[in-house]
């Protein structure tokens, strides 16, 4: 799975799609290789695919993985972008942490 994970974590982009909702329990429990690929995502300029990431698998991860993802939700916590404003991602990161 792991060579994999960018192209499953695609699946994510949109939560309505039937296989996202399939894809969710496995991502779950991927192993640590996940994180950068998460980095990228919340780093880029999808904020509907952060969204996603924040509230569907970043928030089941496991805390020690949570924590590394931890400066990047803060970021998005603390100084949000518009688009992370206007698409609820600043909130779903919010819950990520809490």
């Amino acid at each position: 799975m792991t060579p994999h994970l960018p192209k499953l974590l695609e699946w994510l982009q949109d939560y309505n799609w039937p296989v996202a909702r399939e894809l969710q329990p496995l991502l779950v429990k991927a192993p640590l290789e996940i994180v950068p690929h998460i980095r990228n995502i919340l780093k880029g300029d999808d904020d509907v695919w952060k969204y996603w990431v924040l509230s569907c698998l970043v928030k089941n991860l496991d805390s020690p993985i949570k924590n590394m993802l931890s400066g990047d939700v803060e970021r998005i916590i603390n100084h949000p972008t518009k688009g992370e404003i206007a698409e609820g991602v600043h909130i779903a990161a919010k819950e990520v942490m809490f």
